[in-house]
């Protein structure tokens, strides 16, 4: 179980964080683009692609894994 009571802010992710930012954003706005851009693993490359740590804020658990992402 993890804990999101204590989280941090940073500008940015790592190129490991990626695949996991392009899912969290798919997870959020799949309804409104699933219909142009299915099938969903295409949809998922392409994000991690064009991921883009300079236009991102992302919330960190105290254990490092990332659970949100602005940008």
């Amino acid at each position: 179980m993890r804990d999101d009571t204590h989280f941090s802010l940073r500008h940015g992710f790592v190129t490991e964080d990626a695949s996991n930012v392009a899912q969290l954003f798919w997870a959020t706005f799949e309804n409104k683009l699933g219909l142009i851009m299915k099938p969903e693993d295409k949809a998922l490359n392409y994000l991690t692609e064009v991921a883009n740590p300079n236009h991102a804020i992302c919330a960190f658990a105290a254990n490092g894994e990332l659970i949100g992402v602005a940008g």
